[in-house]
């Protein structure tokens, strides 16, 4: 790769026992059973009266987020989008993803994948995937935090030699990352 783009590493899963299984087929988006990213050192500021330190407000954040939470939205993020792109693509079911969306989010991502089977001249779903090219990967994950419980965020994603991106915006819904907004550049 060129330019300041750095590629996320490529976590190795741990079989930690049954996972939940949503449509026909398990998608596993609980960040236990991976292990974790190398850290990035976050600076802090110190709180009024120097007791307590507060994490440094990176980007557009609108509120102090811990290192710990943006490493979680970070990596949830990149495992949400990953799978959004292989289902448009057709190289896993639409229906994965129905626990991690609004039902609008799950009708357009099923639209999506529609569109694109019928510009393939396939019908819509895994079967039709063949690996005449490379998957899409997630290369970048940027994130802007409206509270701790809702952020936006954008993501680049590399296929071949041409680059696309994602910009979505998750609420955490039931102790859960929901995506409640995306769109596709």
């Amino acid at each position: 790769m060129t330019g300041n783009v750095t590629p996320l590493p490529r976590p190795r899963r741990q079989n930690t026992g049954p996972v939940a299984l949503q449509g026909t087929l398990a998608l596993d988006l609980d960040l236990g059973t991976m292990p974790p990213f190398p850290a990035a050192p976050v600076p802090a500021l110190s709180a009024p009266g120097g007791a307590v330190p507060l994490p440094l407000l990176r980007g557009a954040d609108s509120v102090p987020i811990s290192a710990a939470l943006r490493e979680e939205v970070h990596r949830w993020a990149a495992l949400f989008v990953q799978a959004c792109v292989e289902a448009i693509g057709g190289q896993r079911p639409v229906s994965q993803l129905v626990r991690w969306t609004t039902p609008a989010i799950h009708q357009e991502l099923l639209a999506r994948a529609a569109t694109v089977a019928a510009a393939a001249g396939a019908a819509a779903g895994p079967r039709r995937a063949r690996r005449l090219h490379p998957r899409p990967l997630v290369s970048s994950v940027h994130s802007c935090f409206l509270a701790t419980d809702r952020v936006e965020i954008s993501v680049v994603v590399s296929h071949a030699v041409r680059s696309r991106c994602v910009a979505a915006r998750m609420e955490k819904v039931a102790g859960r990352w929901q995506c409640t907004q995306i769109m596709f550049g």
